[in-house]
């Protein structure tokens, strides 16, 4: 199977990713980078089976929907929509489509996470009927830097941002709500064996204020 990532290269950092690839003494990859939408073109390669969507968030309902119907498997990261339109959009193409959506939420297979569902799976707490998760980081470190370098380096954002600071920043900044939603969820859901295509009827996460963000 040859697979494909769908996500902004930063630049000087394909070189690198290429280098890797070689190292592996696998084929050279092929970049699609002239524009937003060379994406497509690579959709159209008949040689790739997969893509994996990491690109930023707002980006994802379309390159999941058009990965789909060329007939890909897609791996799609967090968050995969933005809105409710979105998500049921998604939903909507999935179903029925030759080509598979899964969510690559790889918080489950951390290790304290994986400790957890042993435990679950062995009885150690009795049968599990509540559950309780979130998006427990201190993200100033991602969403800020020096322009230059990614993690831990400053505070710029936006377009004088490097990296993720480049784009996730704004989402925190001008959206108060529950962002990553499938850090807690996802989870929980394998804890408490709650399948692919079951419906969620209500989702009501408690939300402070962002001042920390404008103060």
């Amino acid at each position: 199977m040859l697979t494909s990532w769908l996500s902004p290269i930063p630049t000087g950092h394909a070189p690198a990713g290429t280098a890797i690839v070689e190292n592996g003494n696998r084929p050279p990859a092929r970049e699609f980078g002239k524009g937003d939408y060379d994406y497509q073109n690579l959709l159209k390669e008949a040689d790739i089976d997969a893509v994996l969507i990491a690109s930023p968030w707002e980006w994802h309902k379309t390159q999941a929907v058009e990965a789909m119907y060329a007939r890909k498997i897609v791996g799609l990261e967090v968050a995969g929509a933005i809105t409710l339109k979105e998500c049921g959009s998604t939903s909507k193409h999935t179903r029925g489509n030759p080509g598979a959506d899964y969510g690559a939420g790889k918080c489950r297979y951390r290790r304290d996470v994986m400790a957890v569902l042993q435990m679950v799976r062995k009885g150690m707490f009795g049968e599990v009927i509540h559950g309780q998760g979130g998006y427990l980081h201190d993200l100033r470190g991602v969403l800020f830097n020096d322009g230059v370098t990614p993690y831990n380096s400053g505070v710029e954002f936006g377009e004088k941002g490097f990296s993720e600071a480049k784009w996730r920043t704004n989402h925190y900044v001008n959206r108060n709500g529950e962002l990553y939603p499938t850090h807690g969820l996802g989870p929980i859901s394998v804890v408490m064996d709650i399948k692919s295509g079951a419906i969620a009827c209500c989702a009501c996460p408690p939300l402070p204020q962002i001042e920390g963000l404008h103060k």
